[in-house]
């Protein structure tokens, strides 16, 4: 009877453990078979044929189709995703740089790369023309683009929170562009073209170092004798033949720009004197704007406001004050 008893819990135990055995064994028999098939895969995804009379690169097996990837340059761009994108926020990272792929997406219209390492903006951003809202806040940026110029639709550009010291004038191009928020820079003046910006309605320049003395004369190199030349045939109107004259006197001509003084009517071409005068805005806040003059003599209103009093600079500055009272209506320096 004992023999018995022990026979059946033995029988027993063993019942119990065949669920387990089988489990076991399909494991064992399921790597086998991913083995065998990782030896016959080759390196690129193919198959290789246990046939003698196929070629040693081997192929798919029959009935199988590969999966064509996109090529690896054009990424998101050409993905369903990237042609239907509108708008990307990726603020808050650590990008160096502006990533390759954002600048393949030509339908974006709204950008935000805020609170990076940003250190440069691309030349290329240019390629981005259907972008309205350009964010780069919060970033080491120290200079901006005149490829920025080339988007024509850009309706609100933020630039804060940088370390940008100067705007190039090419920004007045924007004639879209509604919004400007420079705050927290190294500026020291603005570009006189920016009151070209017809349609801007907000500036925002608080905390930038826009100080009150600035050097009147900071550098001034005298002019050559073809810009004199050319000085005289404009300012006089010496006729011409452009046959008669060689093909890069003819672009050198062309490139004459005239003095802001309405008292002068000078031109000048590479030597110049750099001048700050202070533009009212809305009656209110006083701006620093860059002037070139055609000369140290040249008398303009904008020397005469720097170094007068606040009632001659204010009346220097009128027409100026006038067209930005009515062009500007918000404007941000504290």
């Amino acid at each position: 009877a004992l023999e018995s008893a022990v026979g059946r819990r033995r029988w027993r135990r063993s019942r119990a453990r065949r669920p387990l055995r089988r489990q076991e064994r399909s494991r064992r028999r399921r790597q086998r078979k991913r083995r065998r098939r990782a030896a016959l895969r080759l390196p690129r995804g193919g198959w290789r044929c246990r046939r003698r009379d196929c070629p040693p690169s081997g192929g798919l097996p029959p009935g199988a189709r590969q999966r064509a990837s996109p090529p690896p340059e054009e990424g998101l761009a050409s993905s369903p995703l990237g042609r239907s994108l509108r708008a990307l926020n990726l603020s808050g990272n650590r990008f160096a740089q502006l990533p390759p792929s954002v600048l393949g997406l030509r339908r974006l219209r709204s950008l935000s790369l805020g609170s990076n390492r940003l250190q440069a903006i691309p030349p290329a951003i240019q390629e981005l023309g259907s972008l309205e809202f350009l964010y780069l806040g919060g970033n080491f940026i120290t200079s901006v683009p005149p490829e920025l110029a080339n988007l024509p639709s850009l309706s609100y550009l933020v630039l804060c929170d940088n370390k940008i010291q100067s705007i190039p004038p090419q920004l007045a191009q924007l004639h879209s562009l509604r919004s400007l928020s420079l705050h927290n820079n190294l500026l020291t003046y603005l570009p006189r073209e920016i009151l070209n910006l017809v349609h801007l309605e907000e500036l925002s320049l608080r905390g930038n170092p826009l100080v009150v003395r600035f050097v009147r004369d900071l550098t001034y190199n005298p002019p050559s004798l073809q810009e004199l030349a050319g000085r005289t045939i404009k300012t006089r109107n010496v006729p011409y033949i452009p046959s008669d004259l060689p093909g890069n006197l003819l672009r050198y001509l062309n490139l004459a720009s005239n003095c802001p003084n309405p008292k002068c009517g000078g031109v000048y071409f590479d030597s110049c004197v750099r001048q700050i005068k202070f533009v009212d805005f809305c009656g209110k806040y006083r701006v620093p704007l860059m002037h070139y003059l055609c000369s140290p003599e040249c008398s303009s209103p904008c020397s005469s406001a720097s170094q007068s009093s606040n009632s001659q600079s204010e009346s220097d500055s009128e027409d100026e004050a006038i067209v930005a009272a009515r062009r500007m209506q918000k404007v941000l320096l504290g």
